[in-house]
């Protein structure tokens, strides 16, 4: 199963696109929540049988609670060493705080890393500045190329909106160039103001990437499309916020109308079931489409909730990208077919 503790909710950036908002909590988690946390993580998966333990080490930044993510990491070897459990540890930073002790520890502890950066000087000035406004390319650049020298297989995820999505190719190619092998874009679904000219700048972007960088596969998987299976937000997965409150995914952290439980009491799985239910019922003007088994929107229905506030209600920019996904996925595939 997947344990996601929020370490801290403290970040010492302001994204434009922040899901967690402006007014950030400064909480950290402490060492007795921590405890009882894995505790209550180790007890559900012997309840559902599960000896794999995937732990996301998450944030605000998570760095920021560095002393609290070295005793978690050793805390759960022990316990899932003697539970007889398999464990393995991710996390994602925003590069700024990765001196030598904490990339060291990354490289040792940490199976799965990924830092959050937008591309070029410009579009990571413009929406991932500090707190007080000030440009956070430079350390990150620098923080990212001694990283490459250690962990080569470091991920980069980059956000684009409608008003960097023009400049997707290059910040694609800053990455590549970099050294980076494992790419991975991602569009803001808050952004509202993405036009259906937006779209069609975005699938000028994506073709060029798709041919400029046709033979690396791992850049080119982020367009492939994948039957999704049905939530099970709070079973096989689940978020621990800094007070020890349990929730169904990421997006849901902080919402009192998606809380499910804490790790005193356990879960309410009266509750996690209502929310689940909401995976059964199948989204009206999405009936019928060929991507309906494929598409995020239809599989997680919080994403929904949270952006459009219903639960059957997607998002019209998710729906563009998959189906330009889906495009550009059949396209690929006949040339491939026919040896181009």
């Amino acid at each position: 199963m997947q344990a996601s503790f929020w370490l801290t909710s403290s970040c010492n950036m302001k994204c434009v696109y922040c899901y967690e908002g402006e007014n950030k909590k400064k909480e950290k988690m402490n060492k007795q929540v921590i405890d009882q946390a894995l505790k209550l993580v180790i007890t559900h998966m012997n309840t559902i049988n599960d000896k794999y333990l995937w732990i996301v080490l998450h944030g605000g930044e998570p760095f920021m609670a560095f002393r609290e993510m070295q005793y978690l990491v050793a805390n759960a070897k022990a316990l899932a060493a003697a539970s007889g459990i398999s464990i393995s540890f991710s996390t994602t930073s925003n590069g700024t705080l990765l001196n030598d002790e904490i990339i060291s520890f990354v490289t040792e502890e940490i199976d799965d890393f990924t830092i959050s950066m937008d591309g070029k000087e410009s579009t990571q000035n413009y929406s991932r500045p500090f707190v007080d406004g000030t440009p956070s390319f430079e350390i990150v650049d620098k923080n990212i190329r001694k990283v490459l020298q250690i962990k080569p297989d470091v991920r980069i995820r980059m956000t684009y909106n409608h008003k960097t999505v023009k400049n997707l190719f290059e910040n694609v190619k800053y990455f590549v160039d970099l050294g980076v092998h494992l790419i991975v874009p991602v569009h803001d679904f808050y952004d509202r103001n993405f036009t259906d000219e937006d779209l069609k700048v975005l699938n000028c972007e994506i073709r060029k990437i798709c041919e400029t960088y046709k033979n690396n596969e791992d850049l080119l998987n982020n367009w492939k499309i994948h039957k999704l299976g049905i939530c099970s937000g709070g079973i096989t997965s689940m978020h621990i916020d800094p007070k020890g409150d349990i929730y169904p995914c990421m997006l849901a952290v902080g919402n009192p109308e998606f809380l499910i439980g804490d790790i005193y009491h356990g879960i309410d799985t009266k509750k996690r079931d209502h929310i689940l239910a909401y995976s059964d019922c199948t989204i009206p003007e999405c009936e019928g489409c060929d991507l309906y088994k494929y598409c995020s929107e239809t599989r997680c229905r919080i994403i929904n909730k949270v952006a459009n506030n219903d639960y059957l209600k997607p998002s019209p920019l998710a729906c563009g990208v998959e189906r330009m996904k889906y495009r550009i996925c059949m396209e690929r595939s006949e040339e491939r077919r026919v040896g181009k």
